[in-house]
């Protein structure tokens, strides 16, 4: 990111030396840069470390225990016992590193509030298949997502890109009808959860 915006300052006040062969802005470049022109350093952001609970094994193997039970139980084939996590993704990523004067006690981010996300759900089947991907945006319309142009390549592969009403988190509404897809390209569709 670095590099992009020195590129971009170049460009703008002296566009001759991106004419020139011999320039090249590596990385190693940019970190003299910064280091010997402006006298920044790379500094970290701090955050405190998420708890983990202290029965967390027991409690994991609890939750596998109960699952192997129900497979069993109710004869769930593979292809329907599903691992799937959801993900927010930020629209604006914002970096926990940032260059700043060196010896400097506050360092400043610039978008480090920006909290605009959307939510990639990522399932696997324990039969091994891979769900399509669901990008879930907040919006009640497709308004809310990008352009049809911008999703049309990774609807080609199945993914969805569904509006998640006044949240961009996965529901239970989004993930009843789940397409599995095959090398053939013929996709099957699956409804995993009973009809409530």
């Amino acid at each position: 990111m670095a590099q992009g915006i020195l590129l971009g300052y170049i460009n703008s006040l002296a566009p001759q030396v991106l004419q020139s062969r011999r320039f090249l802005a590596s990385e190693r470049f940019v970190r003299r840069f910064f280091h010997e022109e402006l006298h920044w350093s790379h500094r970290a952001a701090t955050q405190a470390a998420q708890k983990t609970p202290v029965d967390w094994d027991k409690k994991c193997s609890d939750t596998f225990l109960r699952g192997a039970y129900q497979v069993k139980v109710a004869d769930i084939p593979a292809d329907l016992v599903l691992n799937g996590d959801q993900t927010g993704v930020s629209v604006l990523p914002v970096a926990k590193q940032t260059w700043e004067e060196t010896g400097a006690k506050q360092v400043a981010v610039l978008a480090k509030e920006e909290k605009r996300q959307f939510t990639c759900m990522v399932t696997s089947a324990a039969s091994g298949a891979m769900l399509p991907i669901q990008s879930i945006w907040q919006g009640k319309t497709n308004v809310s997502l990008p352009q049809k142009s911008l999703r049309r390549e990774s609807e080609s592969y199945g993914n969805r890109w569904v509006s998640g009403g006044e949240r961009h988190w996965s529901s239970l509404k989004s993930m009843k009808a789940v397409s599995i897809g095959n090398s053939g390209g013929s996709r099957l569709l699956i409804d995993c959860f009973p009809h409530t």
